[in-house]
């Protein structure tokens, strides 16, 4: 899934999937111009079934687990310019 926001929104978000308490939104820093950030979902870990295969289903996928794959993620820039310069 691809959501695009203004920075503000996207922190929140982010910070939302992960579990984060409001007062934690600031750990994140502000996203640059054309950055993004990459969350990955997988479905809930079962420890009673380490063996069960992780694939979402209608049951679980509103348990979904984010993991926090970057922040402030951006293209190269060539020749040494760029939006975020």
């Amino acid at each position: 899934m691809l959501v695009v926001a203004h920075g503000g929104a996207i922190s929140a978000l982010t910070c939302h999937l992960l579990g984060l308490e409001h007062h934690q939104y600031g750990i994140l820093s502000g996203l640059k111009n054309t950055h993004w950030s990459q969350l990955t979902a997988r479905p809930e870990f079962d420890a009673a079934r380490p063996l069960s295969p992780l694939e979402f289903t209608p049951e679980n996928v509103s348990r979904a687990q984010w993991y926090f794959d970057g922040w402030n993620m951006g293209g190269a820039v060539v020749g040494g310019a760029g939006a975020d310069v």
